[in-house]
């Protein structure tokens, strides 16, 4: 018979009760459970989620921020019962059953008809519009002998230094 792997949160469990007194860095609960090294990534990061979520059921105490947060047990039991298999499997059944009445009841539960148009019409306001015609591109600027050209007239403003010349 194999032995049943453990899950993160347990062997978490494991290491403050291990150690009851004392307040675990990242680092050194890295370390407890082996985490170390390049490839453990994935490993770190779920460790991370379950501190986190360790906390928010009361189980863990944090104290102090980012790197420099320490972890310590509260004392306090975990509020959450874990289910077996076969049970989580009936209750998933009968939420299923609940939702099914609930909708029967409430009248609406479609035909398939219905969600086949649904279904079509969701899929039709996926579908990409086509792209808005380009504006017209400019043409490009002329020169002023080509501006002369075409019978245009070009006045010649003075420029400051020039006024102040005439000025002078």
């Amino acid at each position: 018979m194999s032995d049943q792997i453990q899950s993160v949160a347990e062997q978490v469990r494991q290491a403050f009760h291990a150690r009851p007194g004392h307040a675990f860095t990242h680092t050194e609960l890295y370390q407890a459970l082996g985490a170390d090294g390049v490839l453990q990534m994935d490993l770190r990061a779920r460790i991370l989620q379950t501190l986190r979520y360790l906390v928010g059921c009361g189980y863990l105490a944090k104290h102090g921020e980012r790197a420099g947060a320490t972890f310590r047990t509260t004392g306090q039991p975990m509020t959450k019962q874990h289910v077996g298999k076969d049970a989580a499997a009936a209750n998933r059944r009968e939420r299923e059953r609940r939702r099914y009445e609930e909708r029967k009841a409430a009248g609406t539960l479609a035909s398939k008809k219905s969600n086949r148009t649904a279904r079509v019409d969701s899929r039709a306001a996926m579908v990409p519009k086509p792209p808005m015609a380009a504006p017209t591109a400019r043409p490009v600027a002329e020169t002023v002998e080509q501006f002369r050209a075409r019978g245009g007239k070009v006045q010649r403003l003075t420029t400051h230094w020039e006024q102040m010349e005439q000025a002078a």
